[in-house]
Order: C-alpha cells, then sequence, then structure tokens
C-alpha cells in the first residue's frame, strides 16, 4: 500500500489497522463523557463528507467551520477533506462583518455553523454571500422555528451521505484515493493586525510533516490523550491535534464547555499541552497565591521542596548527571508537593509542554521545570504551518525558541532578518500573489518564508528572537540592537549587578548583561 499522503488517507489507514472497537473520540456531555470508536467516527467522516458530495461540493471548494471545538469539528474537517474540500476555521467571538470578508474572501460555498448564535451571523450576511450554498449546523437547540431551507442539520446531510453510500459504497474511499499531498487543505487567515487578513494556504503534505516533526521531537503514542481547546482558527489544533491524531492515533478529547476546559483538564490529563507565555504566566500567579493560603503543613512541604525542585530543574536543563541524594530528595518532593500540584492543574501525566507567542519569564519558565513541566519554547508562524524551532530536552535556553525542527532551515538575512525554509513553508496567500511575492524568497533553490522577525543563530545552535526588524534601531556606529529585547531581558533579572546563589552555580541561566 502506498503511503498516505493526505490528513484523510492517514484517518483511513488508522481506521483500517485499528481494532473497530478501539477508543478515537471523547466528548462531555452533561456531566458524562462519551466514546466513539475509530469505526463509528469513519462512519460519521464517510457520511458528512458523501453528503457534501450530494449537496454539491466540487474538489477544491472551501468549506468554513465555526464553533467550539467538538467531535463534529474533527468530523466536518476529515469529511470534507477527504472529498477535496478545504477548510477554513473562524474564531468563534467574529463578528458578521469579520465572517464576511474571510468567506467572501476565501471563496467558501458551505459553512458550518454550530449553533443559533453562529447561524444568527450568516442568516445577517445571507445576502452578500450568495456563493455559499448552504449552512450546517448540529445544536438544534433555539433552531426549531427556523425555516430558512438555507439552513441544514449536520444529520441531514449525513442521510444525503448514507444514501449516496448505499449506490455507491467505495465512493469515499474512492475520493479519499485521489488526494494527492500538495491538495490545498487549509486556508488560515492571519489576525489582520497591520490589514485585511490574508489566506495562508498549507497543503496536507505541509500539516503532516510540521505534525510528523513535533512527533519526532516529543513522541507521542496511540494510548495518550488530547484535550482540544484551542481555536481552530489557529494553526495549532489542525497540527497538534488533528493531524496528530490521524498520524498515531492518539484519543481526541473535546470539553463539555469553553468554561469547562479547566475542570475537563484534569479529569483527562493529556500528555502533551499548548498554552500562550499568558496563560503559563497565570498559572505560576495561581499556584503561589493558592501556596499562600494553604494550610501550613503544606506551606512548609512546598518552602522545603521547592529550592530541591530547582535543583533538579537546573541541572537537567543543561544535561549535567543528577546524584542519588537529589533523586531521592526530588522524588519525595514530587510525591508530596509536586505531583499533586501538576494534577491539580491537569498536568499529571504531562511528558512535554509548550510556550509560544511572547517570551515567557525565565524565572516562570525555571520554576514550572522545578515542579517536573517540561516546558518548551516553540517558535513559528501560520506561514510554516505552526512552530519552525524548538527547544529539545536537557538543551534549553531561556534566551533563546530552541532550534531549527527536523527539516527546517534558518537563516539570517544581512539586516538581521528570520527566514526560514523546509516542507511546512505555505503554498502562498490566497488571491494575492504580491503578498506572497513579498514574503517568499526564491534562492538556492529553496523557498524562504521572509518572518519579519530579527534574530540570529548563537554557538548552540539556538535562535534568539530580538524583535520585529521594523523595530530594531542602529547606533552611530552601525551596531544593531532591539530596545525590547534588552528590557525584556532586564525585566526578568531584577538582580542586575549580580546574580543569585543558583545563578552562579549555572551562568547559563543567567541573562543579566554585567554578568562576566
Amino acid at each position: 500500500m502506498a503511503k498516505p499522503e493526505t490528513l484523510p488517507q492517514y484517518f483511513l489507514e488508522r481506521t483500517t489497522n485499528f481494532p473497530p472497537a478501539k477508543v478515537a473520540v471523547r466528548q462531555k456531555e452533561l456531566g458524562i463523557w462519551r466514546e466513539f470508536t475509530w469505526q463509528e467516527s469513519y462512519e460519521q467522516v464517510k457520511h458528512f463528507g458523501l453528503g457534501l458530495i450530494q449537496l454539491g461540493l466540487q474538489r477544491g471548494e472551501h468549506v468554513c467551520f465555526i464553533g467550539d471545538n467538538d467531535r463534529y469539528a474533527l468530523w466536518s474537517y476529515i469529511g470534507a477533506m477527504g472529498v477535496g474540500g478545504a477548510m477554513i476555521g473562524l474564531y468563534t467571538d467574529s463578528r458578521a462583518n469579520e465572517i464576511e470578508y474571510v468567506v467572501s474572501h476565501g471563496d467558501v460555498v458551505f459553512a458550518l455553523a454550530k449553533d443559533q448564535e453562529q447561524c444568527d451571523k450568516f442568516l445577517e450576511i445571507k445576502e452578500r454571500i450568495p456563493q455559499v450554498k448552504r449552512v450546517i449546523y448540529w445544536d438544534e437547540r433555539g433552531l426549531w422555528n427556523y425555516d430558512d431551507p438555507w439552513l441544514i442539520s449536520f444529520s441531514e446531510v449525513q442521510k444525503l451521505g448514507r444514501e449516496l453510500a448505499a449506490q455507491e459504497p467505495t465512493r469515499y474511499e474512492t475520493e479519499v484515493a485521489v488526494g494527492r499531498g500538495s491538495d490545498l487543505a487549509l486556508l488560515c487567515y492571519t489576525s489582520g493586525t497591520t490589514g485585511l487578513p490574508k489566506g495562508v494556504m498549507l497543503s496536507h503534505a505541509n500539516l503532516m510533516y510540521s505534525a510528523d516533526a513535533y512527533l519526532d521531537v516529543d513522541p507521542r503514542y496511540e494510548g495518550d490523550n488530547h484535550l482540544s481547546f484551542l481555536p481552530l482558527g489557529w494553526i495549532a489544533e489542525p497540527v497538534l491535534g488533528f493531524a496528530g491524531h490521524v498520524a498515531i492515533g492518539f484519543v481526541m478529547n473535546f470539553p463539555e464547555e469553553p468554561e469547562t476546559v479547566r475542570e475537563n483538564m484534569r479529569e483527562i490529563s493529556p500528555e502533551s499541552v499548548i498554552y500562550n507565555s499568558r496563560l503559563w504566566d497565570g498559572i505560576v500567579g495561581t499556584i503561589q497565591v493558592r501556596m499562600q493560603d494553604a494550610t501550613w503543613l503544606n506551606r512548609k512541604l512546598y518552602q522545603w521542596f521547592l529550592p530541591v525542585g530547582y535543583k533538579m530543574a537546573d541541572r537537567k536543563l543543561v544535561g549535567q548527571s543528577v546524584g542519588v541524594g537529589l533523586q531521592m530528595a526530588y522524588g519525595l518532593g514530587d510525591w508530596l508537593v509536586f505531583r499533586p500540584l501538576r494534577g491539580q492543574l491537569g498536568l499529571a501525566k504531562v511528558r512535554s509542554a509548550y510556550t509560544g507567542g511572547a517570551a515567557l519569564s525565565p524565572d516562570a519558565m525555571r520554576y514550572l521545570h522545578a515542579l517536573g513541566i517540561n516546558l518548551k519554547q516553540v517558535y513559528g508562524s501560520t506561514e510554516v504551518t505552526g512552530g519552525a524551532t524548538i527547544h529539545r530536552d536537557k538543551d534549553i535556553k531561556f534566551a533563546s525558541v530552541g532550534i531549527p525542527a527536523p527539516g527546517i532551515e534558518v537563516a539570517i538575512a544581512e539586516d538581521g532578518e528570520i527566514l526560514l525554509a523546509g516542507p511546512t513553508v505555505m503554498q502562498g496567500y490566497y488571491k494575492n500573489p504580491e503578498a506572497t511575492a513579498k514574503d517568499i524568497l526564491e534562492k538556492g533553490g529553496k523557498r524562504w518564508f521572509r518572518t519579519g522577525d530579527a534574530g540570529h543563530v548563537d554557538e548552540d545552535g539556538h535562535l534568539i528572537f530580538l524583535d520585529r526588524v521594523k523595530n530594531i534601531m542602529t547606533l552611530s556606529n552601525g551596531e544593531r540592537f532591539s530596545p525590547q529585547f534588552i528590557e525584556g531581558r532586564l525585566k526578568f533579572n531584577p538582580l542586575h549587578f549580580g546574580c543569585d546563589e543558583p545563578r552562579r552555580r549555572n551562568p547559563r541561566f543567567c541573562l543579566c548583561p554585567y554578568r562576566d
């Protein structure tokens, strides 16, 4: 059998090779975790994809999705992609005019809108998006009195799919087999902070390579659990969630509501998680506040064992050996203090945790490592299908954003701009060849994405992110520097003119410019 190239091809391979009763998806509803097997998931995906064909979806056309992360999101993405559709994720809080722009610019022909709230947004702009043939919903609450034939339920679409399956039993498999890795899989719209959003075109090959790169750095396994809560308008969930699910076969778990994510996180306790730096800072603050309100004994245990956690983290982060005495002390502290804390955060089983976006305070990062959370910085963008660089175990520098992911190349232009090349670089911006030509540099037979960020690569191969190129300043002697980078480093180091004892023992952790 040929190696799978597309996300649906990987899905069918998992479905074929796994026992039919193996759990693929869980979703919490009315306080109960409902389970769906790979076979049940396959039936849902197949009939939805075939239903879209019955409604008139042509290969290469675009479908958008707006709604909370749930099983219908997964099934609709795989189902539509399997029959040649490309998906566009919209943020749930998008206003009607924002939806109108993406739907019109993205040439959307079918829309998936979870409930009454999201359907109302489409009905508001119905006359301005005539190319949209139908709006598909699956949460019927509040929609019982709606009689607009433009709206159709998810189950009705699947009913049409079952009719086609009865006539052509292998139609979905045939459609999936036609797909190629170069086919468009996602149109992911940028935030548009400096202008109108641009549609980043990502292929199936982009998605699956990015997922495999993460798996190569931090392996995940069939028995692992993934909690899907990151917005589908962002690239992280399609790569780390959907693509990882079909590549490895870990279980996809969906929270009951966005408001119950933390509670559901504790119940599922996933092996891998990604938050932005603000959330990690919030977690650090939450722990410290709770420990102040803890019982006298718990406070004392925390005070006794936190320095032990720091010692263990400091040694592990630089790859130093850990003595038996420290291992025993940390093991006791982990049992009494750190493990219960991680359990309260839903991180009891986490093997790898990631932070993206703005730089996380080195103090916060070191603190989380002391608690036994293997936190790593990632750097990238939608245009390179998510993360391009990532920290490795025993090779974490707080001032860096890691080293290139497998197969990714980093170069620094003459003006200090970070350039990225590799199999994850986007196909281009949809209907915007001028922006594509501006951001994609063809050089040496490779396609380099011009990030607009400034940085450099240090002697250990770590990428140091400084700032946006436009914010870099030049001194009278021609030397270039980033005020934000210097301010950030000083902000993270309260002792500007010296280092505390742990940092003296491990100069690598010192970011003070006067340390030498």
